[in-house]
C-alpha cells in the first residue's frame, strides 16, 4: 500500500476528532515508557522513592501522576461512544439497535481484559501476593507460571472501559428515549449527579465490601468476590472510577452538537474549579491521600479528574476549534502519534512481552543493569519504544491487519451486521479531515 507523505485535506464532511486520536496516541506511549520504568526497571518496588533526591522526585512527580491516567482511556471511550450514538440517532436511527451495536464492542472489550489478565499482563501485586500471568510471567521467571483465579480481583483499565461503556448505554436507554437526547440539560444534569454519588459513596461503601470480599474469598466464593471487586474495589473499580468516563460523555454531546469554544472553556473552568473544590472537602474529610494503597483514594481520583478536564480543555481547544490551515497543519504534525492510537488495544496486550523480551537481552549482556546504570536504562527505553515505533511503521502498510482492532471489527461486524474503516490507515491516518470523501471514492474505484 502506497504511503501518502504530501496529502491535500478535502472537504470537512466527517472528520476524525483529532484532539482524541492524538491523546490517546500519546497515552498509549506512555503506558509503554512507564511500564518499563516501573515494572521492569525498578520492579514494582517503590522503596527506590526513599533514597532518590527530592529535586529528581520534584522532576519525576508530572510523570507519576501521568501514570495513573490508565482511567483517561475510559473517559475518550465515553467521548467517543456518546458522539457515535448520538449522531445515529440524529440520522432517524433506532434507539436500541444502535446502543446494542455499540455495547456488543464493550463486551468484546471485557473479554480482551481477561484474555490480557490470563496470558499477558505485567505482574500484579494484590493483597501482599505476586500474580503473574501465562505468557509473560512464563518469560519474566523462566519456569511455567500458571495464572491464579485471585489476581482477577484485580481490576484494570480496559474492564474500566468495558463496564463504565456498558452501564453508560444502559444510562442512555433509559434517558433517551422519544428522542430525549436532544435534551442536553437533562442529560448533563444526570451525569453530574452520578459522578458525585460515584465519589461520595466510595468512602462509605469500600470498607463494608472490602470485609465482605475478604469473607468471600475465605469461603471459596471466588466468582462473587471478583464480581464486587470489579464494582467497588480493584485497582480501577466501577464505583467511584465511572466518574471519570461520565465527564467523557457530557464532551462527547459538546462535541456532537457542535457547541462553540466559549461553551467548552466555560464547562472546563467549572468543572475544575468544582473538582478542586471536591478534592479539598476530601482531604478534610479523609486526610491526606495514602499514595501506597493498591487502589485509588478518591481524593487522587477527583485530583486527576480535575487535570484531565484541564488538559482535555487546553486539547480541544488545540485541535478542534483552529482555522481550516492550522487544523490542516496540526492533523499532518499529530501523524506520530495518531498512529499508535490506531492500535491502541494491540500495544496495550503486547507490551508486557516486548518489554521483558528486551529485559532478558539487557541482563544478559549487562551485569546488574536495572535501575542504578542510568546509561543502560535509557538504552533500554529507548529499545522498547523504537520497537513499537517500527512494528506500528511497517504494519500500517497492511492496515494493521490481524491487530487485535482488527479482530474485534470482524467479530462485531457479525454480530452486528456492520462494517468499519477504522484500520483504513489512508483515510483515517493521513486524512482525517475528510474521511467520508475518501470512502466515497474508494467505493468508486472498487
Amino acid at each position: 500500500m502506497k504511503i501518502y507523505k504530501n496529502t491535500y485535506w478535502l472537504s470537512p464532511t466527517m472528520r476524525r476528532i483529532l484532539y482524541l486520536d492524538t491523546l490517546r496516541g500519546f497515552l498509549i506511549l506512555y503506558v509503554v515508557f512507564i511500564h518499563a520504568v516501573l515494572l521492569i526497571i525498578f520492579e514494582a518496588n517503590y522503596d527506590y522513592v526513599d533514597i532518590l533526591p527530592i529535586w529528581l522526585l520534584a522532576i519525576l512527580f508530572p510523570f507519576l501522576l501521568i501514570a495513573m491516567w490508565g482511567p483517561m482511556f475510559s473517559m475518550m471511550s465515553a467521548t467517543t461512544n456518546t458522539y457515535l450514538i448520538y449522531q445515529q440517532l440524529e440520522k432517524g436511527k433506532q434507539l436500541s439497535k444502535t446502543l446494542f451495536r455499540r455495547t456488543s464492542g464493550y463486551f468484546l472489550i471485557i473479554l480482551v481484559h481477561l484474555i490480557n489478565m490470563t496470558f499477558f499482563i505485567h505482574y500484579i501485586p494484590l493483597d501482599d501476593t505476586l500474580y503473574r500471568s501465562l505468557l509473560t510471567g512464563t518469560l519474566e521467571t523462566g519456569q511455567l507460571t500458571l495464572p491464579s483465579a485471585l489476581m482477577f480481583l484485580n481490576s484494570g483499565t480496559l474492564l474500566l472501559i468495558g463496564l463504565s461503556g456498558i452501564l453508560i448505554n444502559f444510562i442512555f436507554f433509559f434517558i433517551w428515549r422519544n428522542n430525549q437526547h436532544r435534551n442536553l440539560k437533562r442529560t448533563i444534569t444526570i451525569f453530574i449527579i452520578l459522578t458525585l454519588l460515584f465519589l461520595f459513596t466510595r468512602p462509605i461503601i469500600y470498607p463494608i465490601v472490602e470485609s465482605f470480599i475478604q469473607q468471600l474469598i475465605q469461603q471459596g466464593n471466588i466468582i462473587q468476590a471478583i464480581t464486587l471487586s470489579w464494582l467497588f474495589r480493584g485497582q480501577f473499580g466501577l464505583i467511584p472510577m465511572a466518574a471519570i468516563p461520565f465527564f467523557g460523555v457530557i464532551i462527547g454531546l459538546f462535541l456532537s452538537t457542535k457547541k462553540p469554544k466559549k461553551t467548552f472553556i466555560t464547562f472546563g473552568g467549572l468543572s475544575i474549579i468544582g473538582m478542586l473544590f471536591i478534592s479539598i472537602i476530601f482531604v478534610i474529610w479523609l486526610g491526606i491521600p495514602d499514595l501506597t494503597l493498591p487502589y485509588w483514594p478518591v481524593t487522587m481520583i477527583s485530583i486527576n479528574l480535575m487535570i484531565m478536564i484541564l488538559v482535555t480543555t487546553l486539547l480541544i481547544m488545540r485541535y478542534e476549534f483552529p482555522n481550516e490551515g492550522k487544523r490542516k497543519i496540526r492533523a499532518k504534525r499529530s501523524i506520530f502519534l495518531r498512529r499508535f492510537s490506531m492500535i491502541t488495544l494491540t500495544i496495550f496486550v503486547f507490551e508486557s512481552i516486548i518489554a521483558v523480551l528486551w529485559a532478558k537481552l539487557f541482563t544478559t549482556i549487562f551485569i546488574d543493569p536495572f535501575p542504578y546504570n542510568i546509561g543502560v536504562d535509557i538504552l533500554f527505553l529507548f529499545c522498547v519504544l523504537c520497537s513499537w515505533y517500527v512494528i506500528a511503521r511497517i504494519w500500517e502498510k497492511y492496515d494493521y491487519k490481524y491487530s487485535i482492532e482488527w479482530f474485534l471489527i470482524k467479530i462485531n461486524g457479525r454480530i452486528t451486521g456492520k462494517t468499519s474503516q477504522k484500520l483504513d490507515v489512508k483515510t483515517v491516518l493521513y486524512q482525517p479531515l475528510s474521511i467520508k470523501n475518501n470512502m466515497q471514492e474508494t467505493k468508486a474505484q472498487k
